[in-house]
């Protein structure tokens, strides 16, 4: 297909980061993109202007037969459903559609490692590039990391190893994605305003390892009851990784250290105490990113060396700071549920905990349940925007009373401040996502991490005012 893109109208669907990339290495294999986009020109400034010199021609019609004249192809963002009306018609009318991703992996000239599941993608994924890099190995990391994978290839003509993120917007549409290793981390309840059901989520989740044969690697999470059955239509050879269990080949815990088995060798990689980052679920990435980055032929002295530094990525149950005496954790990145209560589990001691943001039609039973079952040291919960009364329900059903409501995220974090006391944590990890009031996680944890410095030194917010406050947080807060 890439050697067929010359002189070809390609009809660009979505302009965000990975749209403008995707028109840049159009432009350079002499493919001319239509820009397509719901929001109107002038929202782009001068960006649109640069590519049209280049060749770029915008249609932001939104009409589909008037929009798709003439195209030769389409190609998706992953921000933008494959249902849409456009994408649709595009269907109906023979047009081919791939995604962004797909278009990336024309073009790579590496091998590719792709990572995705429900929680743990990023951490993971850069976790592996670091691996990869330490042990000397020229590895571009990128996808829905941040980092659109199309601008990773016109950056990095040759390179040995792309490691991707990859989420299931982005498997929609995958029609010959390739990885020679690919990971599935977990499943767990998300983006069911975009898929239909979990049953969909978890097929899209599983495409990540439909082009692979027999030469290549499958990556599961053993511990994960979601991936045993489906894993068995995998064409790739299967290891596993397991914080609870031995696995055949894989990645496991025996006596506290790391242990990685292949072809009947088994080697110790790392005591798990060496794993800077916290909590169990960052055992887990851990294991994961062993298995990848031994098949790919690192000693076990750089894995236990890169480990031991890596400290987490920005937004996800990242340390901000202390003030009179109260941590402050930044999880903007912590978008559903099981996220939510992954992050919740790693923080000890009393803590207060901000939740809330854009609906994706998520069940916050088992995040409530989780809650409660923490109430000794779960001091009260600040809620925010849309889901706000939705997640005040179900706290409520199981007999949390501990609940507030602020206006906005600076007032949520004041409230919240007020709350766990002397030695304790606020942590801001709303299960949601964030475009009811941002434009997305990182804009939303930044923030966060503002209002937080900005916070002053103060007996509101000390263990001894707080003390009031506690005393009347379980009647339902008036601001909603």
């Amino acid at each position: 297909m890439k050697d067929k893109l010359t002189g070809k109208k390609i009809l660009v669907m979505g302009l965000g980061r990975s749209g403008m990339a995707t028109a840049e290495l159009l432009l350079r294999e002499a493919a001319i993109p239509l820009l397509n986009d719901a929001k109107q020109p002038e929202a782009f400034g001068n960006t649109l202007e640069g590519l049209c010199k280049k060749g770029a021609i915008l249609r932001f019609s939104q009409e589909p037969r008037e929009t798709l004249e003439d195209v030769d192809m389409v190609v998706i963002s992953p921000g933008i459903s494959i249902k849409s009306p456009l994408a649709s018609a595009a269907r109906t009318s023979g047009i081919p559609i791939i995604g962004e991703l797909e278009l990336g992996s024309l073009f790579d000239t590496g091998k590719i490692i792709a990572v995705t599941g429900t929680n743990g993608k990023t951490t993971t994924t850069s976790l592996i590039g670091e691996i990869l890099k330490k042990g000397g190995r020229d590895a571009i990391i990128a996808g829905n990391i941040g980092n659109p994978y199309t601008r990773a290839i016109l950056e990095n003509k040759r390179h040995e190893l792309s490691v991707l993120e990859v989420s299931s917007f982005q498997l929609e549409s995958v029609m010959s994605f390739h990885p020679s290793t690919a990971l599935l981390l977990n499943i767990a309840e998300d983006h069911l305003e975009r898929h239909d059901n979990m049953q969909e989520y978890s097929r899209l989740k599983f495409k990540i390892f439909e082009n692979q044969n027999s030469d290549d690697m499958a990556i599961l999470n053993d511990d994960s009851p979601f991936l045993h059955k489906p894993a068995q239509t995998i064409k790739s050879r299967v290891l596993r990784f397991s914080r609870l269990n031995t696995v055949s080949e894989g990645a496991y815990i025996k006596s506290n250290h790391i242990v990685f088995r292949l072809d009947g060798n088994e080697s110790v990689i790392a005591p798990i105490a060496d794993i800077a980052l916290p909590g169990e679920h960052n055992i887990e990435n851990v294991l994961a990113a062993v298995c990848a980055v031994r098949i790919a032929g690192i000693e076990a002295g750089i894995i236990r060396e890169t480990i031991r530094h890596f400290n987490g990525l920005e937004h996800r149950i990242e340390y901000v700071r202390k003030l009179n005496g109260i941590r402050y954790f930044n999880d903007s990145k912590g978008t559903n549920v099981d996220s939510t209560i992954r992050a919740i589990r790693s923080i000890e001691g009393n803590m207060a905990v901000i939740l809330g943001g854009y609906d994706k039609q998520a069940d916050f039973k088992p995040l409530a349940d989780e809650i409660k079952n923490n109430s000794n040291h779960i001091t009260g919960i600040v809620l925010i925007g849309q889901t706000a009364n939705k997640i005040y329900q179900v706290l409520n059903d199981v007999g949390f009373k501990r609940v507030m409501f602020a206006d906005n995220l600076e007032e949520a974090v004041y409230m919240a401040s007020m709350l766990p006391g002397d030695g304790g944590s606020v942590l801001f990890s709303p299960a949601c996502a964030s475009f009811d009031m941002f434009a997305d996680y990182e804009q939303r944890g930044r923030i966060f991490k503002e209002i937080v410095w900005n916070l002053k030194k103060s007996t509101a917010c000390s263990s001894g005012a707080s003390s009031s406050v506690k005393d009347t947080r379980d009647v339902k807060g008036q601001s909603q």
